[in-house]
């Protein structure tokens, strides 16, 4: 056991550029272990690197409740002496690896660019969209994400609660909360049917019916006004869309969604292990429903919200099966943090970072910041080894994926949809985010639910 967690330490120690370890300088980390105490002497190197793992052992440390005395010699290093037992010690050691970019890739070879990213292009068209939808004079109207995700996939007959996540391609936790939400709003009743075990069904209300009409009239207006303003780029971006997506494996939702109220990822994580062996599935937590396309089914009657959105998270998708991270914390969150941090008032809004230690961002170790008081806004907020990893590989890797994509869907349907996206996005508005907010739709208060 001795061997194996010394092995283990050497490992994440060397994954972690900041620490000075395993050379022969007076000042080198080291690891000591007896039967019942662990030591670890840990030295950093005085640069962005050093400040930053010093920083993520300190969280770590805090977290597992061990205790991290900092001390530095006054010239060249910074360093932590941690003190625990074996137990401790292993969570060290995962925890560590987690902030590490052992689990991910190598980038791709560099590329030289100016184009905007395809994603980009695709999330400020849907963004711009809903905007345009938001701006409309019906009421009640539902959210586009509630619409999309949840009050279309109610028919008439009503729908066996446990076929909606298959229905709206949504992660069971994320039914849940929506479907609760809905039926507190008055929209969706639950009805028992069938013996001798009576199955629950959901069911539009009448208030859910008109919700839900109003809804649809509302894209209708939406997307008539957009085919009337400038009719060459809106039939360019629809064929070329609707080329894309049928041509896509699996069913996504209606609306880009992450896989619950707490977790942003598109399908639970893409470094799950696959227990469905098909390359065309991506890695999932157990609740993604995995639903096949079928190749008959036609997507012209498909709004082009619709379309827009299938089309960002198939391309997603495919940038974070090359294991480089996810797309939305790079668009969102890691291009604006440079090796030197940032304050954290610079990204506690787009990041949705707290400062507390229990965001998403500080939860999953792609950031650390500065020992103090969640409310100061001065302090500086670090990207850990694997966020660096997953920003620095994002210019090349989009124009890694978009080639990609040429070669599936044809290279004239890609350079159509570019140039068609690239002529709608002139028109935008500057402001929009480069990508959705993929969780908000389900919070618990009203604002998301009702427009």
């Amino acid at each position: 056991m001795t061997e194996e967690l010394k092995s283990d330490f050497e490992r994440v120690l060397n994954a972690l550029p900041g620490i000075v370890y395993g050379e022969t300088a007076i000042a080198n980390s080291s690891v000591s272990i007896s039967s019942e105490l662990v030591e670890i002497d840990l030295r950093f190197l005085m640069d962005y690197k050093g400040t930053s793992d010093r920083f993520l052992a300190m969280f770590v440390a805090d977290r597992l409740d061990v205790d991290a005395p900092e001390q530095s010699d006054g010239n060249s290093n910074a360093s932590l002496h941690l003190k625990c037992n074996a137990k401790q010690a292993s969570r060290l050691i995962k925890m560590l690896e987690y902030a590490t970019a052992l689990g991910m890739e190598s980038p791709p070879p560099a590329t030289a660019t100016e184009n905007i990213a395809l994603p980009v292009l695709l999330s400020h068209a849907l963004l711009a969209f809903e905007e345009d939808y938001k701006n409309c004079d019906v009421s009640p109207l539902p959210s586009l994400p509630v619409w999309s995700n949840m009050l279309r996939a109610i028919d008439s007959r009503g729908v066996e609660q446990s076929e909606i996540e298959r229905k709206a391609v949504i992660a069971t936790r994320t039914r849940k909360v929506v479907l609760k939400q809905c039926i507190a709003q008055g929209w969706i009743e639950l009805q028992k049917r069938g013996s001798p075990r009576p199955k629950s069904f959901a069911t539009l209300t009448e208030s859910g019916k008109k919700t839900t009409l109003n809804g649809e009239r509302c894209i209708r207006n939406v997307e008539r006004d957009w085919a009337s303003q400038a009719p060459a780029t809106y039939k360019r971006l629809r064929s070329a869309l609707q080329h894309v997506v049928a041509k896509f494996d699996l069913e996504y939702p209606f609306y880009i969604t992450g896989y619950g109220p707490a977790d942003d990822s598109l399908t639970g994580g893409a470094y799950v292990k696959q227990k469905i062996r098909d390359d065309r599935v991506p890695a999932h937590g157990l609740e993604w429903p995995v639903v096949f396309r079928d190749s008959k089914k036609s997507v012209e009657k498909y709004p082009i919200s619709v379309l827009l959105s299938q089309a960002l998270t198939g391309y997603a998708l495919d940038y974070e099966t090359n294991r480089l991270g996810n797309l939305g914390h790079v668009l969102k969150v890691f291009r604006y943090v440079d090796d030197n941090g940032v304050p954290l008032g610079a990204v506690r809004e787009q990041g949705k970072i707290t400062g507390g230690g229990r965001s998403l961002h500080e939860r999953h170790l792609n950031v650390v910041l500065e020992p103090g008081k969640p409310a100061n806004d001065s302090r500086l907020v670090y990207l850990t080894p694997k966020a660096r990893r997953a920003r620095d590989a994002y210019p090349n890797l989009v124009h890694s994926v978009e080639e990609t994509w040429k070669n599936r869907f044809g290279k004239s349907a890609i350079s159509e949809l570019r140039a068609a996206l690239e002529e709608l996005d002139r028109t935008l508005p500057s402001n929009l985010p480069d990508y959705p907010d993929t969780t908000s739709w389900m919070s618990h208060w009203l604002r998301p639910y009702l427009i």
